[in-house]
């Protein structure tokens, strides 16, 4: 990453940081303090899930969730991290791939892109299990479950109307 690009991010990063601690500001001048409070906790969350999610050891994983989340302005992308693993890093090029893949895929099938969003759960106790949870009309579900292909293990699928959930997991080679 070059110079120019990290300060952009940082821009957009800062950006954000600050229109939620003015929805605070706001909030809590009404006197609307149970609001100010949730805002302040959700915001608390966000940032201890991006230390958890850093916390893994997966540089080139890491790098590309929190640039897709900053810059893929038309997805709207969130995340959690709930495992004890704490080094990941011979995972790192699958989950990298397979997130990029994911999207990637989603660009070329999504044919009203603003609908999209996608929550990534990174949780798993021995072995790491991906869950994508992508809110998505039923009909670019199919197109998208015809393209993807993970390095990973897909464990599982589930589709609803709005909502397609896809669980890849990952073992490190003994």
């Amino acid at each position: 990453m070059d110079r120019e690009q990290f300060l952009e991010w940082l821009r957009i990063y800062r950006h954000d940081l600050m229109n939620d601690l003015q929805i605070v500001q706001g909030y809590a001048s009404m006197g609307k303090h149970d609001k100010s409070t949730e805002k302040v906790n959700a915001l608390i969350e966000r940032l201890k899930q991006e230390r958890l999610l850093q916390t893994l050891n997966c540089d080139a994983f890491v790098y590309w969730l929190l640039s897709t989340s900053l810059t893929e302005h038309d997805l709207n992308l969130t995340f959690s991290v709930d495992t004890p693993l704490t080094d990941v890093s011979a995972l790192d090029e699958l989950l990298t791939h397979d997130g990029q893949m994911i999207v990637e895929q989603l660009e070329a099938v999504v044919n009203e892109w603003t609908d999209v969003s996608m929550h990534v759960s990174i949780e798993g106790e021995n072995a790491l299990s991906i869950h994508y949870d992508l809110d998505l009309p039923k009909n670019d579900q199919q197109s998208l479950l015809n393209k993807v292909c993970f390095q990973g293990v897909w464990e599982h699928t589930e589709q609803h109307d709005h909502n397609l959930l896809l669980t890849i997991q990952y073992k490190e080679s003994d």
